[in-house]
């Protein structure tokens, strides 16, 4: 009686565990592909955003190829016959119950953590969001902090250039913008070659990484539905691991782009508005 019923059960389960294909980690190590984040306080090399671009398409061309292969499975899957895969199971329960029961109790598992952990992963998202979205605000509030002062300095001498140019007046201009260099290097250093940016990209990409190994175990159990089956599912992989680098990578391009595209000239300029 008490294997009949775990039979039923496990049809049941292998019945019904296949889910739409959930995301997490496949061959080799997608974060690999990851460049390093940028230290330096100013973007114009493009250097970074080329990167971010070459990494990205390897993630997308390895993601589709998982993609791939999963569809491959799941079809092999869905053309067996359900009496055929009642009868693998049948076999297997007659021949090794322990394993089988094993099964079962890996597929609840497995179903019961992705259950639990998915508004968790959720929560946490909103959470980095609400984050990063103050960090911006943050960064502005102390930007302008930093260059403000000397911003308005430069608007009121070029509202004198306006009017009258002379050599002194060009001179203020350049120790100006040199002022303004100067300003902003300084307060960079607090951002971009480390500092609260760097922190939040690093948590990030821990958080990405639990979230991959959630759907990791989910697609683990949707291995045992295949194989127990009769479908061999060794390259069965979630490509939640590709889509959290993506993100990654795509959060470290608008970030930072925040930063000032290169320094302002500190040349001197020449007198091109005359007053008269």
């Amino acid at each position: 009686m008490k294997n009949s019923y775990a039979m039923t059960l496990l049809v049941v389960l292998v019945s019904n565990v296949l889910a739409p294909s959930a995301p997490a980690q496949a061959a080799g190590d997608p974060w690999a592909e990851v460049p390093a984040l940028p230290t330096s306080c100013y973007r114009g090399s493009h250097e970074f955003e080329d990167a971010v671009n070459a990494a990205t398409d390897v993630l997308q061309a390895r993601e589709a190829e998982q993609k791939e292969i999963n569809a491959a499975i799941e079809l092999q899957y869905n053309e067996v016959d359900i009496m055929e895969r009642q009868q693998h199971l049948m076999k297997l329960m007659a021949e090794d119950p322990e394993r089988a029961q094993q099964y079962i109790q890996n597929m609840q598992q497995g179903a019961m953590g992705v259950r639990e952990g998915s508004p968790e992963m959720s929560e946490r998202q909103s959470q980095f969001d609400a984050e990063l979205k103050q960090l911006r605000e943050t960064y502005d509030a102390e930007l302008q902090q930093a260059l403000g002062p000397v911003k308005d300095r430069q608007a009121a001498l070029g509202a004198t250039l306006a009017i009258s140019c002379n050599g002194d007046l060009l001179a203020r201009a350049a120790a100006l913008q040199a002022e303004q260099n100067r300003a902003y290097e300084g307060f960079c250093a607090n951002w971009w070659s480390s500092g609260p940016v760097h922190d939040w990209f690093a948590r990030f990409k821990r958080f990405k990484n639990e979230e991959a190994a959630l759907w990791d175990q989910h697609a683990a159990t949707q291995k045992l539905s295949f194989e127990m089956a009769g479908v061999a599912a060794d390259q069965y992989r979630s490509t939640d691991v590709f889509r959290g680098a993506m993100e990654y990578l795509r959060r470290a391009s608008e970030v930072f782009f925040w930063r000032e595209f290169e320094p302002v000239s500190e040349e001197l300029g020449t007198c091109e508005v005359r007053h008269g």
